[in-house]
């Protein structure tokens, strides 16, 4: 879903490089997005999520220029200013509130002058116990980052595997060029 916002409302150039922040082992926006992009850099917290993803990549034939995973631990030494384009999809309301600023800054300092950042995310609704993001808090917190949001705003209705609808809620910010 994440993929499909970002094809349909983020242009992207074929000369871009892209963050999958939080892709765990299926990686899903990595494989939509590389056929639009020159190079996709997956990364997550999970081990095992970055070796399944370094697999699928090689079965695939693609080489480590083009596709690789990486721990969330190895991007700033490797990638800093690096990309034009940081994606994360159904990640932030996996991330305890007090860690989020600190994702979020990290990104930042990822993202090149003029890169943007694009959250795709379940939205909390604690009337139906639905554990999401508070759009507020995060909103707050990618401004004290530093970011510009240009977009913040309920996108669609999805049916969790709970049965549950929920509402995904997209942010799109830009680090200042």
């Amino acid at each position: 879903m994440a993929a499909e916002y970002v094809l349909d409302n983020i242009q992207l150039n074929p000369t871009d490089i892209v963050l999958d922040f939080g892709c765990g082992k299926h990686g899903g926006v990595s494989k939509s997005l590389l056929q639009h992009v020159s190079r996709i850099i997956s990364s997550d917290v999970e081990l095992d999520a970055v070796n399944k993803l370094n697999t699928r990549f090689k079965d695939q034939g693609l080489i480590s220029s083009e596709a690789v995973a990486v721990l969330n631990s190895e991007l700033e030494s490797k990638y800093s200013d690096y990309f034009d384009l940081a994606v994360a999809g159904l990640v932030f309301h996996h991330i305890e509130d007090d860690q989020q600023f600190a994702e979020i800054q990290l990104i930042y300092r990822l993202l090149k002058p003029g890169g943007k950042l694009a959250i795709i995310d379940l939205q909390k609704q604690e009337e139906m116990n639905i554990n999401g993001i508070d759009v507020d808090k995060l909103n707050d917190r990618v401004q004290a980052a530093g970011l510009d949001i240009s977009v913040s705003q309920r996108w669609r209705r999805v049916k969790l595997p709970s049965k549950k609808k929920a509402y995904l809620h997209v942010i799109v910010a830009t680090k200042p060029a």
